[in-house]
């Protein structure tokens, strides 16, 4: 018999810009991209989230949603 893991849960939150440090795997941003997100989170908000780990000191790491962080920035 073999072992599965359980899926880690996923926990949906709000977390200040200020707590999330996006490291060095951060690839070239569109900025014209980046300015339309940005737009459209203004009108709409942010419907898709972006994916953290959580790090050390209370501090998060970004994983996932590169230009969603920076026009959320």
């Amino acid at each position: 018999m073999s072992t599965i893991d359980k899926p880690t849960e996923t926990v949906v939150r709000e977390i200040a810009l200020n707590s999330i440090d996006p490291g060095d795997n951060v690839r070239d941003l569109d900025a014209a991209h980046v300015t339309a997100l940005a737009g459209s989170m203004a009108l709409r908000g942010q419907l898709a989230p972006i994916t953290l780990h959580t790090g050390e000191g209370g501090r998060y790491e970004l994983v996932a949603g590169e230009h969603r962080y920076a026009a959320a920035a």
